[in-house]
């Protein structure tokens, strides 16, 4: 827009040249430079367009917080669920390391395996609707295709964060769990670990959590929930 005025001040002073010496050079160039400020003035206006229109869609578009947001949020609440805990603590089982560090840190952890009464010392419960007081977040750390009925669940129970655990070993990560709790008003943190992010981390899952990124097994951003209806 600017530059269109520009132009169009450059033409009024070479138009009144016109009759001069200069003349039908002076002509020829008012003409070049009223045509471009004839263009700059619609470019300009479509670019005010543009930016309306964006500003406009902008709250409506769908946002994709960085994966360290996702996991404040996550980390953020105090009662979360562990499912797959197994009952042999020095199995190395992820969904153990998980149990203990959490409960190390000082949140209110559950161990979910319907095979179990007792697992780390602790009572074991046989689904999430089994935990008194309900939970906040739920850590998938089962196979991948149980992932979905665990989901399923959460969203019957009004669980709005899920974390599905994939670290160097194996994964729980599921794209049927995923895409559907998304749909269904959960947001899913497809892949990664809780232990990568502070207050729960440590240097070494911190260390799998640039090698899991760079290989494309830890995303880097996490889109938000939405229900079918589009609301958050």
């Amino acid at each position: 827009m600017a530059l269109a005025a520009v132009l169009g001040v450059v033409e009024l002073v070479l138009a009144g040249t016109q009759k001069g010496a200069f003349g039908p050079t002076a002509h020829a160039i008012t003409q070049v430079l009223h045509v471009a400020s004839s263009i700059g003035v619609v470019a300009g206006g479509w670019l005010l367009a543009r930016s309306v229109l964006r500003r406009e869609v902008a709250p409506h578009a769908v946002s994709k917080p960085t994966l360290a947001e996702a996991a404040a949020e996550f980390l953020g609440k105090r009662r979360i669920a562990v499912t797959g805990v197994s009952r042999k603590p020095d199995s190395g089982h992820g969904a153990n390391v998980v149990y203990r560090r959490l409960r190390e840190r000082g949140y209110e952890v559950f161990a979910v395996n319907p095979n179990a009464e007792v697992v780390e010392g602790e009572r074991a419960y046989g689904d999430l609707r089994s935990i008194a007081g309900g939970v906040e977040a739920v850590v998938i750390a089962t196979r991948p295709e149980r992932a979905i009925g665990t989901v399923r669940e959460c969203a019957e129970l009004g669980v709005r964060h899920v974390w599905m655990h994939r670290g160097v070993g194996g994964t729980s990560v599921s794209r049927e769990a995923t895409e559907w709790g998304r749909a269904h008003g959960i947001r899913v943190i497809d892949g990664g670990c809780p232990l990568m992010f502070e207050p729960a981390a440590d240097a070494g899952h911190k260390a799998m959590r640039g090698l899991l990124t760079l290989t494309g097994k830890v995303p880097r951003h996490v889109p938000e929930r939405s229900t079918p209806g589009g609301a958050i």
